[in-house]
């Protein structure tokens, strides 16, 4: 499946209806994302991958004098358009590599949308050429799987049940793509970005979905590789809500599901 056939056709029902959640979820993360942008009033910043809005609508209250947010999600771009409140932000359908403003943008944020390029240099480079001189970038992406349990758990529950999830190979696209920060230095120097600084960050917190049941049920929604082994095996899915389920007794706590989430926040300079 393509990018816009996994986010769109086969998870992006599930992301619009969890979309608060899964927000919750991100929160932090993009956060200390936009913190890289301070300060922010003023300035018109490009969302890449803006999924539902939430991360768009934030870079203006925050005071961004424009926000545009892209995504190749029709389903979450009808969601963020419907439940805009502010006409300082805009949503477009589409992909970033086919943006062409030359300079238009002071800014490029990202919350998890950038490990999906399929010629991550390229993409860089192009929206380095989006951005005016000495604008910047700011994004978070995920390390790795092992240093996730929010979504390695799921994953190794389901392989007896489903086989092998199908994740992409080393230098395809998919959410541990940009995982070693000596690549992500190496991938945007070499598309022509400067002063880079890459801060690994890690929480432990409770998951916002609440029972175990509920966490099981939305990683199984919407990650990939859990949602597309059981649309292969559609019978096997009370098998595997269990199974979920069950692998993560050892983290629930008196405050709940609290489970390990780490990302590196990267920033860089036009």
């Amino acid at each position: 499946m393509d990018q816009e056939e996994i986010w769109d056709d086969l998870v992006g029902d599930a992301w619009v209806r969890n979309a608060a959640v899964i927000d919750g979820h991100g929160r932090p993360f993009g956060e200390a994302a936009m913190d890289r942008l301070e300060p922010i009033a003023g300035r018109r910043v490009l969302d890449v991958g803006c999924g539902t809005g939430a991360t768009t609508e934030s870079l203006v209250a925050r005071g961004a004098a424009a926000a545009v947010g892209m995504d190749l999600s029709s389903r979450m771009i009808a969601h963020a358009r419907a439940s805009s409140t502010t006409d300082r932000v805009s949503y477009r359908l589409g992909d970033v590599g086919a943006l062409d403003e030359p300079g238009s943008f002071d800014a490029v944020f990202s919350r998890f949308g950038v490990m999906f390029f399929d010629d991550p240099v390229a993409s860089f480079a192009h929206l380095r050429a989006q951005v005016a001189a000495g604008g910047q970038l700011a994004f978070c992406c995920w390390q790795g799987p092992f240093d996730n349990p929010w979504m390695s758990t799921a994953l190794l529950a389901s392989i007896p049940l489903l086989g092998p999830p199908r994740l992409p190979a080393p230098g395809e696209p998919g959410p541990f793509s940009l995982a070693e920060p000596d690549h992500v230095l190496e991938v945007l120097h070499a598309a022509g970005w400067s002063d880079v600084d890459i801060e690994p960050v890690t929480t432990e917190q409770p998951h916002p979905a609440g029972s175990p049941e509920a966490v099981a049920r939305l990683v199984i929604e919407m990650a990939p590789p859990l949602a597309m082994g059981l649309a292969a095996n559609p019978d096997k899915a009370d098998e595997l809500q269990a199974a979920v389920v069950e692998a993560l007794q050892p983290a629930v706590t008196d405050e709940g599901v609290v489970l390990g989430a780490a990302v590196l926040v990267v920033s860089a300079r036009a």
